[in-house]
């Protein structure tokens, strides 16, 4: 269980918190993940709205943070330390969260 990592994305808040699991099945100190977008303070209001995922978009076999905005795709890459980078644009233009009166499309990794 070592290295895997419990993740929470806030509905409310500035941050995303972790806690990196340890090989004795506990997991250790809560510590901040990521500070910034992804959070209602960034106006991510929902999850139903603005869905947040975690995937490894990359390959490099960490959870990264994909979320879809109104505007696109934004990801933010999963660190060795269990943290993220800073959310970039993956995909402009509209793929993200529904707008009134728009079909709905949902893409599930």
């Amino acid at each position: 269980m070592a290295n895997q990592a419990y993740l929470t994305v806030p509905e409310t808040g500035t941050s995303s918190l972790i806690a990196l699991g340890q090989a004795d099945g506990t997991f250790g100190t809560v510590q901040t993940a990521y500070s910034g977008s992804f959070t209602s303070a960034y106006g991510w209001s929902s999850q139903n709205t603005y869905p947040r995922q975690l995937a490894d978009v990359n390959g490099d076999g960490r959870m990264d943070i994909v979320g879809f905005a109104n505007n696109g795709v934004v990801v933010a890459l999963g660190q060795a330390n269990g943290t993220f980078s800073a959310a970039k644009t993956a995909y402009s233009g509209y793929f993200g969260a529904e707008t009134p009166g728009q079909a709905r499309t949902r893409c599930h990794a």
